[in-house]
């Protein structure tokens, strides 16, 4: 009861300060009302502080304490083997028992201590934990493939921002096996874990729990040889106890903006700075004659031995990176060879606007984060570097030549990208250019703009214009972060022969125009909301970028609340609700969904259940296929789908996701199950299935959707893995099978062999029949001056 109440005062008091806060904003008195939020919030903490056990915080370990290191230089480099051995560590700066918990109390005593131990030289940054375990036997370590997640077990985290400027840096993470991962910062807390680095890591179990070495090299990084006062933080996990401990943190999680500082980093060298990476692919495909199918997709009921055409290749390939300064970096590269990327998950897309698949080319994931617009995640991104290098279908367009300039020049940001790339028709080439720059201001705040030039898809001279400001405080309202977004595009493709430019013959306004606001106030416990605004003209078509719905305008908001309860099964206790509203330009709606989760449950044991209500309108202004032959009229639509979902804790041997939604679907019903299961005993071998099915029931007609995705990774050791993905759906009738043998000795040194095979299900036979095979051994090496 007593929590009821102080929540209905919280209530109170928040809604008070709030319209008093935006008073005080229209008459320009910042600091009262930065004064007047800070009391409400105060306030609130208190009421909260009430219901917590005192005795588990720490005061000594406030997360809100700044903090510091001395950078010390070690004449004798350490050896990274994950030993320690006696006495290697004893130029270094150390942190004695320095963690705190964040989760699930946040300031808590952690259940076990951890001493860091970092040093230096001119090349490289060392950083050693040894994390104490009285049961070492129950560290959880069952990941042996390197770059692979890492966040389900135990492991030790190190975030570095060398320019110290909250806005940008660097994660590295390692398990208790030695396996590496990493990420860059695209932002204050966003992380990109598609980046990868070169560095060096090494792990043991012992009696006393566990001990990472790591080496970081400062070729690997950008940084200000001017600042030597670089932003560093640490973390560690501990699976079984579902605990997370920080050195530095705010509001519950670690990021570029909460780090501490790593004081006297001087006489840094980076060589020359030149990274020359070569690689030898060699590649055989073939490409199955299918002339006998009919538009069902079937060929009949024996069709013997398929025909067809083998292409051989021999590719080298080339990239050459050069730190102009060591902030400032440029990347040339030739003959680009992306034959050792990561597939994209297939997908049954039953909406009627296109899908957003992520960047996964290792070139294109350098400093991706300078290219960032807007706070843009989708619709409406000027730049979507997915757009070079493949054509309408999917199918690969040679990048002949690339060049890159990325880094930071004091407080600006810079980024510019030139590909020459193979034209869709085949014959010729295309030239694709972006240019962004970006100025920060405050400690978290920005400006900046964008142009890009050039059509991946045709020989047009199409460009898009850009500006955008967005605003970051983790101090305007105690305990919450307030974010706005602004921003405003605007795009150019010229007519082709023969059309007409309506713009001059006074038909339409043709607006090729877009713009839009965001403001969120974000948490990791109590209240949170935000609201965003978007318009997008109906001529707006960034060509390097990604607009899958145009002619709207959009307004969304969302709000909830998070509570952590104490001394309870429950880890955390939350309620969520959000609106989105498209209207077309004139101002007839054309969607609108509302989402509300009454309640999301995560245990202790870190299992979440949660139920979703889902009420959603359609007005559609044309007839819309859903698939093929099946027609749903124009008409307006209103529909409600209620659904149930489980997900087990990621530190299980065996975990599982289940997901049950039935409602009503535009003219009849639909019903969606997704089922996963995952099996990882040991270290060597994780095991995975998905299962998803939407069976739908319509007046014109009905279907089922069924995919399945299988996968099977198995890791001899920390440099040998075997990765297997087996795709398949009913809708494509096509499966896809991506096996890949890697063998990386040393981060910058890799092997591939790669197979690659598709086929399409033929519905008569009921038999599969290729359709490409693709067989590709890769070779990477980078050399380091």
């Amino acid at each position: 009861m007593g929590y009821f109440v102080a929540v209905r005062n919280d209530l109170r008091l928040f809604f008070c300060f709030c319209c008093i806060f935006f008073l005080l904003i229209v008459v320009g008195q910042k600091n009262l009302a930065h004064a007047a939020v800070t009391t409400a919030l105060c306030a609130v903490e208190a009421a909260e502080v009430n219901l917590q056990d005192k005795d588990s915080i720490a005061p000594e370990l406030s997360p809100c304490a700044a903090k510091s290191i001395p950078a010390v230089k070690t004449n004798k480099a350490p050896t990274i083997d994950g030993r320690m051995a006696p006495g290697e560590w004893q130029q270094a700066a150390i942190i004695k028992n320095g963690l705190y918990q964040i989760q699930p109390l946040d300031g808590a005593m952690p259940t076990y201590a951890t001493d860091i131990y970092v040093s230096y030289d001119a090349h490289n940054l060392y950083v050693a934990a040894r994390m104490y375990d009285d049961a070492p036997e129950k560290i959880v370590a069952r990941q042996m493939i390197q770059g692979a997640g890492l966040w389900s077990e135990d492991n030790f985290q190190l975030i570095l921002s060398p320019f110290n400027n909250k806005q940008s840096g660097f994660f590295f993470r390692v398990n208790a096996n030695g396996v590496r991962e990493d990420a860059l910062f695209e932002g204050a807390n966003a992380r990109n874990f598609n980046w990868d680095a070169i560095w060096q890591a090494k792990s043991s179990i012992d009696e006393k729990g566990w001990v990472t070495e790591m080496r970081i090299p400062i070729k690997s990084l950008n940084f200000n040889p001017n600042n030597e006062d670089w932003g560093i933080s640490f973390g560690r996990a501990v699976a079984r106890l579902n605990e997370n401990h920080a050195w530095t943190s705010y509001n519950r999680r670690i990021g570029v903006d909460t780090v501490g500082t790593l004081t006297g980093m001087r006489g840094l060298k980076q060589g020359l700075g030149l990274d020359i990476v070569g690689s030898l692919a060699a590649r055989q495909d073939r490409t199955y004659d299918l002339s006998d199918l009919n538009p069902a997709g079937s060929v009949g009921s024996d069709y013997g031995d398929q025909l067809y055409t083998k292409n051989t290749q021999f590719e080298p390939s080339l990239d050459v990176f050069y730190n102009i300064t060591p902030s400032l970096t440029a990347v040339l590269t030739v003959n680009t060879d992306f034959s050792a990327t990561d597939v994209d998950d297939q997908v049954v897309n039953l909406s009627r606007f296109s899908v957003f698949l992520p960047e996964r080319r290792d070139f294109f994931l350098q400093d991706a984060d300078i290219f960032n617009f807007g706070g843009i995640n989708r619709n409406g991104r000027p730049f979507f570097s997915r757009t070079i290098g493949l054509g309408d279908e999917g199918q690969e367009l040679k990048m002949r030549l690339g060049g890159k300039l990325t880094g930071r020049l004091g407080k600006w940001d810079v980024g510019i990208l030139d590909v020459i790339q193979e034209s869709l028709s085949g014959e010729g080439s295309t030239n694709l250019l972006v240019a962004r720059v970006q100025r920060r201001l405050l400690e978290q705040s920005t400006i900046g703009a964008i142009v890009t030039y050039g059509d991946p898809l045709s020989d047009k001279k199409s460009y898009t214009i850009g500006a955008d400001a967005k605003y970051r405080d983790n101090d305007l309202i105690k305990n919450k972060i307030v974010e706005a977004n602004f921003w405003g595009q605007k795009t150019h493709t010229p007519l082709d022969s023969g059309e007409v430019d309506e713009d001059v013959a006074g038909d339409t306004d043709g607006d090729d125009s877009a713009y839009g606001f965001e403001l969120d106030i974000n948490t990791a416990e109590g209240w949170y909301g935000g609201t965003e605004f978007s318009h997008f003209g109906e001529d707006f078509d960034p060509a390097l970028g990604f607009a899958n719905r145009v002619g709207i305008d959009r307004l969304d908001y969302f709000g909830g609340y998070v509570f952590r309860p104490v001394d309870s099964i429950f880890r955390r206790l939350q309620i969520h609700t959000w609106q989105g509203n498209w209207w077309d330009t004139s101002g007839g709606l054309q969607s609108r969904g509302t989402h509300i989760r009454p309640i999301e449950m995560e245990f202790m044991s870190r299992d979440r259940v949660w139920v979703d209500f889902n009420r959603n309108t359609e007005v559609l202004t044309e007839p819309f296929e859903i698939l093929d032959g099946i027609i749903i009229p124009s008409g307006r639509y209103s529909f409600n789908q209620y659904s149930l979902t489980y997900d087990s804790a990621g530190n299980r041997k065996i975990g599982a996701f289940a997901r049950f939604r039935k409602g009503d679907y535009y003219t009849g019903k639909r019903t969606t199950m997704i089922a996963s299961l995952r099996i990882q005993p040991n270290k060597y071998l994780r095991l995975q299935g998905r299962y998803t099915q939407n069976k739908i029931d319509l007046a014109e007609g009905e279907f089922t959707t069924r995919q399945f995705n299988i996968s099977s990774d198995v890791a001899f050791n920390s440099s040998l893995s075997w990765i297997t993905r087996i795709q398949y759906n009913n809708v494509s009738r096509q499966a896809a099978i991506n096996s890949r043998l890697r063998y990386n000795p040393e981060a910058g040194q890799d092997f591939f062999l790669i197979v690659n095979h598709g086929a399409v299900r033929d519905d008569i036979t009921d038999r599969f029949r290729s359709v490409s095979n693709q067989i590709a051994a890769k070779i990477a090496y980078t050399l380091r001056f």
